[in-house]
């Protein structure tokens, strides 16, 4: 996928001006889920960084953000554990209010950029294109969706 390419390129960009040792290795889908998975260093198959990207409403909400756990090994891969992180969002799952949510929400953020379980580097919007005899289709999103003839 094109955006997973300019992803790697953009991040490989903000490693190195952090002064970072970077070394951008493309790969297909099965060699990144297999090497994502391994807690090896990174001389015997294993890694320090992969870039990925998520839906908008995968990352709504404290409980459901995929990255953001902190369980250890429950967690996303890189396996991060953060006792209070996890305290945090447990208490946003059982607020009864969405005023009490948001100032949970505010702490569990100042917590994460404390505790770094991962690091957003972008967003983008998709732009899709449909001939003009396709009709029918229902956009996904309002996110500046719009129609292009070939």
């Amino acid at each position: 996928m094109l955006t997973n390419h300019i992803h790697a390129l953009v991040a490989e960009q903000l490693v190195k001006k952090l002064g970072l040792n970077a070394e951008l290795v493309t790969s297909d889908w099965g060699t990144v889920v297999t090497r994502r998975a391994s807690k090896k260093p990174v001389g015997e198959g294993g890694w320090n960084v992969f870039g990925t990207d998520f839906e908008g409403a995968e990352m709504l909400n404290p409980w459901l953000n995929p990255p953001l756990p902190a369980n250890g090994d429950k967690a996303w891969f890189g396996w991060p554990k953060d006792d209070n992180i996890e305290a945090l969002r447990k208490e946003w799952l059982q607020a009864s209010d969405s005023e009490t949510r948001q100032e949970i929400a505010i702490k569990i953020q100042e917590r994460a950029f404390e505790t770094v379980p991962y690091i957003p580097t972008g967003q983008y919007l998709p732009k899709t294109a449909y001939r003009k005899n396709v009709r029918g289709i229902a956009p996904a999103c309002s996110c500046g969706t719009s129609r292009k003839s070939d």
